[in-house]
């Protein structure tokens, strides 16, 4: 049985499948390029990919002023009611296998409102190994996540083994206990030289394979950028700044 069948067999119609094939194995494109891929007519193929897109399959961004999709990781599948999930389970292996054909293509995904930033936030527990890094400022994170988020998350990121060091704004500290840099948080902070930075400034973490960028809410909106050379070029800027930074 192929996989297109095994898709079909979890809940995708026949064109999704085509449609969503041609993505994962393609890494993504223009609607008239995934129409392309698929063999299909771009009208059909604009359907789907909003369809996919709005099961969690695919992510949409931009490519100047033209829309691109790109896949998202095939665990997403599991999102499809749990009876089928041991079917989608015994797909992943052949799925993977076809999302890392070309793993030296970077990948940006773009997300909005909430769930998107949270989502976003949970992907710094899923791409790091043993620490992240970070530029942020406590005041606009506290826009979007609560107390008791940011509590649990700190918990589930220690039981990991995972480490954080972050770069601050020393007038935008709040009091709250999960989030100061202190040994048993497993946090190391130190702060931006100066103060004449605004309030709400977009925070960026840096993890092992990707750049996760996350707004206050006054914008709302969360990016992901898989890159190894951005994550290179960034990890170099946020050592030479936490070098001349002043220490907690």
């Amino acid at each position: 049985m192929g996989i297109d069948t095994k898709l079909q067999e979890v809940g995708l119609g026949e064109k999704e499948t085509q449609v969503y094939l041609a993505v994962l194995q393609n890494g993504g494109g223009s609607v008239m390029e995934i129409a392309e891929m698929a063999g299909i007519k771009r009208p059909t193929a604009h359907i789907i990919l909003e369809g996919l897109k709005d099961q969690g399959l695919i992510s949409q961004t931009y490519r100047g002023k033209r829309r691109v999709f790109s896949a998202e990781t095939p665990d997403k599948l599991c999102r499809i009611p749990q009876e089928q999930e041991r079917k989608i389970r015994e797909l992943l292996p052949e799925l993977n296998a076809l999302y890392s054909k070309d793993s030296s293509k970077p990948v940006m995904r773009y997300y909005e409102g909430k769930e998107g930033l949270v989502y976003a936030n949970e992907q710094l527990l899923e791409t790091t190994v043993s620490e992240y890094r970070s530029f942020t400022s406590m005041s606009a994170m506290l826009t979007i996540y609560d107390e008791a988020y940011m509590d649990d998350y700190v918990k589930r990121r220690i039981e990991q083994g995972i480490a954080s060091k972050t770069i601050r704004i020393k007038a935008h500290e709040v009091d709250v206990d999960s989030l100061i840099g202190k040994p048993e948080n497993k946090r190391g902070v130190r702060f931006f030289p100066g103060d004449e930075i605004l309030p709400n400034i977009a925070a960026l973490y840096i993890t092992d394979t990707s750049i996760i960028i996350l707004s206050s809410k006054d914008e709302y909106y969360a990016v992901i950028i898989e890159s190894i050379e951005l994550v290179t070029l960034m990890n170099l800027m946020w050592k030479t700044i936490w070098n001349i930074s002043e220490k907690s």
